[in-house]
């Protein structure tokens, strides 16, 4: 698996959807060479968004109770492992750990998993597997910094259109996410 250890919100096109704004979790691996964006819900990406800030609601928000049950029943959680890519679909497993230092995988969507592993300050881990069906694409020009590769899970007609609406996206395009 590779390790990611940056990730950011961004709004931008969703798949298909022309200029209809949606939520992207960007994941950027360590060593700054891929970026994988997945598209989320608009109530994920708050709650990363949040827990990446350090913002805190006045009442706990779906997120921070989950936190907060697996803290209380002595889980913790180690991280996310997105593990399979299939019909445009990303899937993943919670990594939580026992008292006992028993390991449980728990089948969840990305976005839940990457919301709940940024609490914990865990690690966000993607499969192999993941990246190939992704497909890489290589990037380098004026603009873009060489060797960044940009991912996505779209034919090649949808990963040129992805690709050319991340890099003419500026940070005004992708608004702000309130908690």
């Amino acid at each position: 698996a590779l390790g990611f250890g940056g990730q950011s919100i961004r709004g931008g096109g969703g798949p298909g959807t022309g200029t209809k704004k949606a939520p992207i979790l960007l994941l950027q691996d360590k060593g700054e060479r891929l970026l994988l964006p997945i598209w989320i819900g608009t109530m994920e990406a708050g709650s990363i968004y949040a827990a990446m800030e350090g913002h805190e609601s006045s009442r706990p928000m779906t997120h921070d109770l989950l936190y907060s049950i697996c803290d209380e029943a002595d889980y913790r959680v180690l991280g996310v492992d997105i593990r399979a890519l299939e019909e445009q679909t990303f899937y993943a497993d919670l990594r939580l750990e026992r008292a006992d230092g028993t390991i449980l995988r728990v089948d969840c969507r990305p976005s839940d998993g990457v919301a709940l592993t940024v609490r914990s300050g865990g690690e966000i881990r993607v499969a192999h597997a993941v990246m190939d069906a992704a497909q890489p694409i290589e990037r380098a020009g004026e603009d873009m910094k060489a060797g960044i590769h940009f991912v996505s899970c779209d034919d090649e007609a949808g990963r040129l259109r992805l690709e050319a609406e991340l890099v003419d996206m500026s940070p005004e395009d992708f608004g702000e996410f309130e908690t």
